[in-house]
């Protein structure tokens, strides 16, 4: 990609922090470790709850939403930080 600015820093990222309401891409070797926890366990975790969740109404079978967003799966990280998993 070209264009006639300043450079910028490229950055790839899979996952992200919150850093003054702006998504930053997280450490690549803390980032492998919250992909494998979120592969091998917490996306299961997530789903397990909105099917158990889910209500349905009789008449058209439309899934609602849930009043609040609960937290379902916490990974304690370095520096104080942790990945958490919500679902609705």
């Amino acid at each position: 990609m070209y264009w006639e600015q300043d450079p910028l820093a490229v950055m790839r990222g899979t996952w992200f922090r919150s850093s003054d309401g702006l998504a930053q891409p997280i450490e690549e070797d803390l980032a492998v470790v919250i992909e494998d926890e979120h592969v091998n366990t917490a996306w299961q975790l997530v789903e397990d709850y909105r099917i158990a969740h889910a209500t349905r109404s009789q008449g058209d079978k439309k899934k609602t939403k849930a009043d609040k967003v609960v937290e379902i799966h916490r990974l304690p990280m370095l520096q104080s930080y942790s990945a958490i998993w919500y679902a609705d």
